[in-house]
């Protein structure tokens, strides 16, 4: 896939998922919507392709024209909690205006186990219920361990798979 394929792909797949996001919030708000029933799923759409075809340069392309903040995680060493430490973070700063977005960039997605996709299958369904590390209040060196529940994602979050061929 070329490089302006994959832009494009990202551009459709983020339009829908804020189209996705914003039904949710109308049926939410008590919204009826003749024709419409459910909002769908967010989805998470994946870059596949040998290194150096330029997958990350696309993403970075991505975020950096939306004025999002990219973050690069790897599902092939790192621990579930990573993600959804990195996911609740983003989420709070995106509804508190810290940041206009953020993509979260998963390195290796074909690797994930059950816990990433427990946390894949939240997104999708369009909201977030996971532990999750936090610094202490009273002692920033202190790490606390809480489990933390959003109803909603906010259209600005946005995850983004890539791969390499096995």
């Amino acid at each position: 896939m070329s490089f302006q394929k994959m832009k494009l792909s990202l551009v459709n797949a983020y339009d829908r998922n804020v189209q996705v996001v914003r039904m949710k919030q109308l049926i939410s708000d008590g919204h009826v919507i003749i024709g419409d029933h459910s909002p769908g799923k967010l989805r998470i759409p994946v870059l596949s392709g040998l290194t150096g075809i330029g997958k990350t340069a696309c993403v970075t392309e991505f975020a950096t024209e939306k004025d999002f903040e990219l973050i690069k995680l790897d599902c092939s060493y790192m621990p579930s909690s990573t993600l959804a430490t990195f996911m609740y973070s983003a989420i709070n700063r995106i509804l508190a205006g810290q940041i206009n977005g953020c993509v979260l960039l998963i390195d290796n997605i074909n690797e994930a186990d059950s816990e990433w996709l427990e946390l894949f299958d939240q997104y999708s369904k369009n909201y977030f219920d996971a532990p999750v590390n936090i610094a202490d209040d009273a002692n920033q060196d202190r790490i606390c361990k809480t489990r933390e529940r959003i109803d909603e994602i906010p259209e600005g979050l946005f995850i983004v798979g890539e791969q390499r061929p096995s």
